[in-house]
């Protein structure tokens, strides 16, 4: 199946499998199971430098197994500081939001670069706000996506049997 040109990552949408997508980055904000999907699928899709904003132990160490290159704890480390600073020293291309908080939306927006998009794909329970100044001065974007339309869902199937997203999950060591 040929890939959508759809602008890669930057698009907004939870469109991973595009060609533009290669040599991008990305922050994801929460390594729980959405979370680390879109670990898999950045990496299957040729993002260069994925990083994890985790605080549970087991989450981060099992975003290290699944290949981020850097996991940020936000209770340590300045996330927005810390994601410029690894990512050309202006931030990731793209952020995506699996935890759904005020902080983590906050953080989202603030650590892209110039022109990147923030992506909500986590479930808000309650509303927040942001300061529209943080997109105008930035020419930043934010998206919410949450529904996959039939050629992603084909996209996914087709990574997964060519192999190029694989499916060999590292164990936690837990039992069954």
């Amino acid at each position: 199946m040929a890939r959508r040109q759809t602008g890669g990552i930057q698009g907004g949408y939870f469109l991973l499998g595009t060609d533009s997508n290669s040599g991008q980055s990305a922050l994801i904000i929460g390594a729980g199971p959405i979370g680390l999907a879109v670990l898999l699928c950045l990496k299957a899709f040729g993002a260069k430098k994925i990083l994890i904003s985790e605080i549970a132990a087991l989450r981060k160490a099992q975003a290290e197994k699944f290949g981020a290159d850097a996991v940020l704890d936000p209770t340590q480390v300045d996330v927005v500081q810390k994601a410029q600073e690894l990512v050309d020293g202006i931030g990731p291309h793209v952020a995506f939001d699996c935890s759904g908080l005020q902080i983590t939306q906050t953080t989202a927006i603030k650590a892209i670069r110039a022109r990147g998009v923030a992506v909500n794909i986590a479930l808000i329970e309650k509303p927040i706000s942001f300061n529209p100044s943080d997109f105008l001065t930035g020419e930043k974007k934010y998206v919410g996506s949450s529904c996959y339309t039939p050629e992603e869902y084909a996209e996914v199937i087709d990574a997964v049997a060519s192999g190029t997203l694989a499916l060999d999950f590292p164990s936690d060591g837990r039992e069954n």
